[in-house]
């Protein structure tokens, strides 16, 4: 059930985060974006650190592990591609071209670190993100072999 829970809550922030970051982006002045960055990234992280505290503290704590797993898949697998796809939303009905649903920005701290990976493997940043969101639907998908054994 917290899997659900943290899937569905990732999908709702990634696409509403990918909402406010397009109007941002359109209409916020340059001297106030980094209010904007720092809402977005920091809060939205903590507001997520907040639901998964709240699973684990009502949750019992011999499943602590597989909660705090279900919620980092969660968030590798779901929040990027909801947010990505948000953004494209916009930008269809504004006649501009989609965002690549892999894109890999350069502001929050974990596209700062794909950024650093893809430069030291040579690779282009969208098919690092690739690769680990193959390997997180890998690791999801193994995480419910055991689960349900």
């Amino acid at each position: 059930m917290q899997a659900l829970l943290f899937s569905l809550y990732t999908i709702l922030s990634g696409a509403q985060q990918g909402i406010i970051a397009w109007l941002f982006r359109e209409y916020v002045p340059e001297a106030r974006k980094d209010w904007v960055h720092a809402a977005l990234h920091y809060g939205g992280v903590l507001i997520y650190l907040l639901l998964v505290g709240w699973a684990c503290y009502v949750g019992s704590w011999h499943q602590l592990g597989y909660l705090l797993i279900e919620a980092a898949l969660a968030r590798a697998l779901l929040f990027d591609p909801s947010l990505n796809l948000s953004q494209s939303w916009f930008n269809h009905r504004e006649g501009r071209p989609a965002e690549p649903l892999f894109k890999v920005g350069t502001i929050a701290a974990t596209d700062r670190a794909l950024q650093w990976l893809a430069r030291r493997l040579s690779w282009p940043a969208p098919r690092v993100r690739l690769v680990l969101w193959v390997v997180s639907v890998g690791a999801a998908g193994l995480l419910l072999v055991v689960k349900c054994k």
